[in-house]
């Protein structure tokens, strides 16, 4: 897996670029006539990104495993909390204002994980290209042979 060869941080950071990519697009969309088909495959390159796992991976580092269910909770908690939020925001709002105001409240977690969100798995801990033993890789390849 990614996360364990370059570090949690970098992919978490990429998760969230390409989520704000989705929402930018739509600001494309609804703004300035950009094609529909542009956001909806910017959500499929999002979907190759588990920010979900990713998370979880950061927790599972981060924490003691007494400490892990209450901040699983917590992650659950915010995810539901924009689930929330996003529909309020746009009643509220109404039209490009709240497309707007969803691109600056993901634009400012953005910033929040950029500045806030340390890396959880030190390099000495990271497993590096030579040393990553997949189901298909050359050194297990050989043990099939006949």
């Amino acid at each position: 897996i990614a996360a364990d060869k370059y570090g949690r941080r970098p992919l978490l950071i990429l998760s969230f670029v390409t989520s704000k990519l989705c929402t930018i697009l739509l600001v494309g969309v609804a703004e300035f006539g950009v094609s529909i088909y542009f956001y909806y495959a910017s959500n499929e390159l999002l979907s190759l990104i588990p920010s979900t796992l990713l998370f979880n991976l950061w927790i599972n580092d981060q924490t003691q495993p007494e400490d892990r269910t209450k901040l699983f909770g917590r992650l659950t908690a915010f995810s539901s909390l924009e689930g929330l939020a996003v529909p309020l925001v746009s009643q509220v709002l109404r039209g490009l204002r709240a497309v707007w105001a969803v691109v600056a409240l993901r634009l400012l977690a953005l910033v929040v994980v950029l500045c806030f969100l340390r890396e959880s798995l030190p390099a000495s801990r990271r497993r590096h290209a030579s040393t990553v033993q997949g189901p298909g890789s050359p050194s297990r390849m050989h043990s099939f042979a006949v």
